[in-house]
């Protein structure tokens, strides 16, 4: 299938595990649910989901918080979106936790 649609090809070979990170992951009713606390990030119970041009949003209720950021290209699950991504989610955290 050397013609497959751009999109196609950038969800292959992808992992949920590479956006939230190691922490234990399953699915829900429309989001990804993260059952371990991710160390400077979300709370176990968390939901979160991306988009196929690198947008990605994640709420947290146990802490009150949410994020949405939002990146327009492809492949999905870039190495460089994604750490755009984690470095946008530690920085709320942060911010949150210095508010406190």
């Amino acid at each position: 299938m050397a013609n497959r649609p751009a999109a196609s090809r950038a969800v292959r070979d992808r992992d949920p595990r590479l956006i939230v990170g190691p922490a234990a992951t399953s699915g829900g009713l429309g989001f990804l649910i993260t059952a371990d606390q991710v160390p400077g990030k979300r709370s176990p119970g968390s939901l979160s989901w991306g988009g196929i041009n690198n947008t990605f949003f994640w709420i947290d209720p146990t802490r009150g918080i949410a994020g949405v950021i939002m990146m327009q290209y492809l492949p999905f699950a870039d190495a460089e979106a994604l750490a755009v991504y984690d470095a946008f989610e530690r920085g709320a955290y942060q911010l949150v936790n210095t508010v406190q």
